[in-house]
């Protein structure tokens, strides 16, 4: 197992770190998601991320069962900030409209970092997951109606009370990670980064290499688009029916892509989602965020970590997808 320094922390964490999003969607039972945690565990993948949105708090619950009896060799992040009313009157509502990974308003969730709420958030987590201390706490998206040394300040205080090690942000823009800066620390930041959305590329990466803020990308198989199962005349629904990347003017030309990618795959001897991870890993990306099903899979991803792509093969495999199509 690779490992690497979490920026400017003192963790070490493997370059990928479990996730945990299943806990929102479905598509496998806690017995199958405990396993594949272990499994990835006993392959000397250290990190996991989670959080209180992902099923309600159902995936940190599983988490906390995953964990148990190995907290001491495990790096373990959440996040908070999606506000769904599961505080009651005991903390001031969120006012800032939650928008999905799909880019559309989500019924009955605000965005909300204001200090009551990040508090019980925090303690929360920490129950669900049967833990003393957070390693990494993220921030889940900007709050708009919460200043951001606001939410800083209520960080640092958790940090000073031993209930959390370190803190993040996820989905910040490149001038809000330089607005939240100018009041203090910013260990980590949580994007979303795959070879169909370069986005972070233009500003965003830069800026975190530059101020040693570590990176874990989420979406590294394009959720799902990667793994190289979907077929043409696949039909979705959920969250992905919605996004850019599925829609029926473009979702037949990512399909060609994606063979393509298969392509490069069956040339080096391996798969598409270890090109997909190595390439991310490439590209400078601390650590990079994956899921499993089964433990194969898993196997599959922690195979991927052995891969070391050439600046050819980078610029190869980028070249596959470099076109003008809107095909985020």
């Amino acid at each position: 197992m690779k490992y690497v320094k979490l920026g400017k922390t003192d963790l070490n964490v493997s370059r990928v770190c479990m996730g945990t999003l299943w806990g929102a969607y479905g598509g496998i039972d806690d017995d199958a998601a405990i396993a594949n945690l272990h499994h990835a565990f006993d392959l000397g993948v250290n990190f996991v991320d989670t959080a209180e949105g992902y099923g309600a708090g159902a995936a940190e619950i599983v988490v906390g069962k995953a964990i148990a009896g190995r907290r001491d060799k495990l790096v373990i992040a959440s996040k908070c900030g999606l506000d769904w009313g599961q505080f009651g009157d005991q903390v001031e509502k969120g006012t800032a409209q939650h928008i999905n990974m799909a880019g559309k308003p989500s019924e009955g969730r605000f965005r909300n970092s204001k200090p009551k709420y990040i508090m019980a958030a925090l303690e929360a987590s920490l129950k669900r997951l049967d833990i003393d201390c957070i390693d990494l706490y993220q921030l889940h998206y900007p709050d708009s109606s919460t200043p951001f040394e606001v939410s800083l300040e209520t960080l640092l205080k958790a940090q000073e009370q031993g209930k959390i090690r370190y803190f993040g942000v996820s989905n910040f823009l490149v001038d809000q990670l330089r607005d939240w800066m100018r009041h203090g620390p910013l260990y980590t930041l949580q994007p979303p980064y795959h070879l169909f959305d370069r986005n972070i590329e233009k500003e965003i990466l830069p800026y975190c290499l530059e101020n040693d803020i570590a990176v874990i990308n989420y979406s590294t198989m394009a959720h799902g688009m990667l793994a190289g199962r979907y077929t043409v005349d696949q039909k979705f629904e959920g969250i992905r029916a919605s996004m850019p990347i599925f829609q029926s003017d473009v979702y037949a030309e990512n399909i060609a892509r994606v063979d393509k990618l298969k392509e490069v795959a069956r040339e080096k001897d391996c798969t598409t989602v270890q090109l997909a991870i190595a390439w991310v890993l490439a590209k400078g990306i601390t650590s990079a965020l994956v899921s499993a099903k089964t433990t194969n899979q898993v196997e599959g991803i922690v195979k991927g970590l052995d891969m070391e792509l050439s600046s050819a093969d980078v610029q190869s495999i980028e070249g596959i997808f470099e076109n003008e199509l809107p095909i985020r």
